[in-house]
């Protein structure tokens, strides 16, 4: 589960072995795993799936003959990226550099690359890939199209998720893990909604682990709401986190974790990024 996401305060996970909790089914779509304590951390909380609030009680089955949550939804567009170019524009995302004390992962913003309008976030030994949207939104929708490679190193993990816009109010701000990836095959990706404890400790619930072949060109949302989160894979709502929702401005980040030591490679290509009106 994700922890302290930012370069400034990024706490380093301890994942190791965590895809020995799940039971990997053969067909795309949610597999329920065993809701025991995670060894990792005796804070987790485990959520059961739970049903997307009317109008829509569809979880799980597909939306309709649309490609993706936006268009089935009728989301407006805010904003869309299209990583057209050779470099970021530096106004609308930061890239990270230098080592995080706590992790002691290396960020480098040469492993985010540019080409023929598709957005390369590379991890190895020569460091990793982050980058974090400027804007903050309170409430919102965000989608973005992405492949991740296979097989990858066991211990370099994809995250995509939002983090809120101070770090020093980690955890009590929360934070919104919809995409982290531990599974060096790239068919499956998990999530996780952060929260702070009575004793402001950093607490977890579990959406658990959906099936589905991320080394192929997919979309991923989240559908940010006073009273819910909705998590997407094309025009599939997979999941609906309804306790401990954020309620502050939080903005989008998307890197590559290091969580052992790194033998191998990982990386993800993204071919847009869009925001919609929440």
């Amino acid at each position: 589960m994700a922890r302290s996401r930012r370069l400034v305060t990024a706490v380093g996970l301890l994942a190791i072995g965590l895809l020995l909790l799940v039971q990997v089914a053969p067909a795309q779509g949610w597999t329920p795993i065993d809701w025991g304590q995670d060894p990792i951390s005796a804070q987790w909380v485990p959520e059961p799936p739970r049903m997307l609030p009317d109008p829509n009680p569809n979880l799980q089955k597909p939306l309709g003959p649309c490609a993706d949550a936006a268009t089935c939804m009728g989301w407006v567009q805010l904003t869309s990226y299209n990583f057209n170019g050779t470099s970021l524009s530096n106004s609308v995302w930061s890239t990270y550099n230098g080592t995080n004390p706590a992790s002691g992962e290396h960020w480098s913003s040469a492993q985010c690359t540019l080409s023929e309008g598709v957005l390369t976030l590379a991890a190895s030994s020569n460091g990793l890939c982050g980058l974090t949207a400027l804007r903050q939104y309170t409430y919102g929708k965000f989608e973005l199209r992405a492949k991740f490679s296979a097989p990858a190193d066991p211990n370099l993990n994809p995250v995509f998720l939002l983090w809120p816009e101070l770090d020093s109010t980690w955890p009590r701000a929360g934070e919104i893990d919809a995409i982290e990836d531990h599974d060096p095959t790239r068919t499956s990706l998990q999530s996780w909604n952060h929260f702070a404890d009575s004793n402001g400790q950093d607490m977890a619930t579990y959406a658990g682990v959906y099936q589905v072949d991320m080394t192929q060109w997919h979309t991923y949302a989240i559908d940010w709401q006073r009273d819910y989160v909705t998590l997407y894979v094309d025009n599939v709502p997979w999941h609906v986190y309804t306790r401990h929702i954020p309620s502050g401005p939080m903005h989008p980040v998307i890197q590559i974790d290091a969580t052992g030591p790194i033998t191998s490679t990982a990386s993800v290509e993204l071919d847009w990024f869009r925001t919609y009106r929440s």
